[in-house]
């Protein structure tokens, strides 16, 4: 969705697919810059590093990359939750 109409605090204007419209604008996430938008690929829990709990992401579920890979392909995601952990490479895939 790109939002362009962002007056009403509540029901923002869109695009998306070709179709313009309003959406309720706590359906969505502002990207930041130097963000970027990835889909989980497969239904996994990861395990939170900071406390050992649990996260579950599901297939299709669109996170938001905050760092860059390591040596060991994990990068940093955050969910629409804003929870951040880290998660392997070969579960996302860029949008």
């Amino acid at each position: 969705v790109t939002a362009f109409d962002q007056s009403d605090e509540d029901w923002w204007k869109g695009k998306r697919l070709g179709q313009v419209g309003y959406f309720p604008a706590s359906y969505v996430r502002k990207v930041n810059p130097g963000e970027t938008p990835y889909k989980v690929l497969t239904s996994v829990e990861i395990q939170h590093a900071h406390d050992g709990s649990t996260v579950r992401l599901l297939k299709d579920q669109i996170v938001v990359k905050i760092s860059e890979p390591d040596e060991d392909q994990m990068l940093i995601i955050r969910t629409a939750e804003d929870v951040e952990l880290p998660c392997p490479m070969k579960y996302v895939a860029e949008v």
